[in-house]
C-alpha cells in the first residue's frame, strides 16, 4: 500500500453552515447587501459573480454558550428582516459545499 504523505494541490474544497435565506439577486444588489450585513454581523456567500445566487445569515458554530437555539435562531431572522424587507424569507440552516 502506497501512503501519500504531502499536500494534494489540486484539490479544494469549501463548504459553510449557516442560519440564514437564500437570495436570487444580481451581482451589485449582492455586493450593497454586504456591507448592511456585516456591520450587524450576518455573513454573505455568493457562490459565483456570474449569478445571483447569495446566501445571508449566521454560522451555527457562532452560537453562545447562554444562547438556546431558538434564541439565535430569533436573533438571526431579527438582524435579516431589518436589512431584507421581503416577507417571503424563510430562515433555515443552509448546508453547501463544492469543489474547485
Amino acid at each position: 500500500m502506497k501512503v501519500r504523505n504531502g499536500f494534494v494541490s489540486n484539490s479544494s474544497t469549501s463548504s459553510f453552515l449557516i442560519y440564514g435565506v437564500s437570495m436570487d439577486i444580481g451581482y451589485e444588489e449582492g455586493e450593497k447587501l454586504e456591507e448592511k450585513a456585516s456591520a450587524v454581523g450576518l455573513e454573505i456567500h455568493n457562490l459565483s459573480s456570474d449569478n445571483g445566487g447569495f446566501y445571508m445569515g449566521k454560522s451555527w458554530s457562532s452560537i453562545e454558550d447562554n444562547e438556546t437555539g431558538k434564541q439565535f435562531k430569533d436573533k438571526i431572522e431579527a438582524s435579516i428582516k431589518n436589512i431584507v424587507a421581503d416577507p417571503e424569507l424563510k430562515c433555515e440552516t443552509i448546508e453547501y459545499a463544492w469543489h474547485d
